[in-house]
């Protein structure tokens, strides 16, 4: 997601993108939101797993969605690019709903559907 996307200014919109990002964290520490790897085994996902993988070492014992969960936790930057490429995804715990790239749309309507969740 990029500022000119929005009627926001730079500032402001990196403002809100770190604002949400850390509303997201704090829903997934209070078990309002839960997340699922999406990764399939697809080979057209490699080049997005191996960035993940340089990025945020997998442990030995850890698999490929650990490493994905994990990372989206880390890095509002791996959150962004494993949404974009389909491999991450969010449930209201409550209501059930799940969130998607596929029937959300771009990572900022994430945030803007979950702003009430708090």
């Amino acid at each position: 997601m990029h500022p000119s996307d929005t009627n926001i200014d730079n500032e402001e919109f990196n403002e809100y993108w770190s604002n949400s990002y850390q509303n997201l964290l704090k829903l997934i520490k209070e078990n309002k939101i839960s997340t699922g790897s999406r990764a399939d085994g697809n080979p057209n996902d490699n080049d997005v797993l191996l960035l993940i993988m340089n990025k945020h070492k997998r442990g030995f014992f850890e698999n490929i969605h650990k490493l994905v969960i994990r990372a989206s936790h880390e890095s509002v930057e791996s959150l962004e690019l494993l949404w974009n490429a389909h491999l991450i995804g969010f449930q209201d715990v409550q209501t059930k709903e799940q969130f998607t790239y596929s029937n959300t749309g771009p990572l900022l309507n994430f945030f803007k559907k979950i702003e009430n969740l708090t």
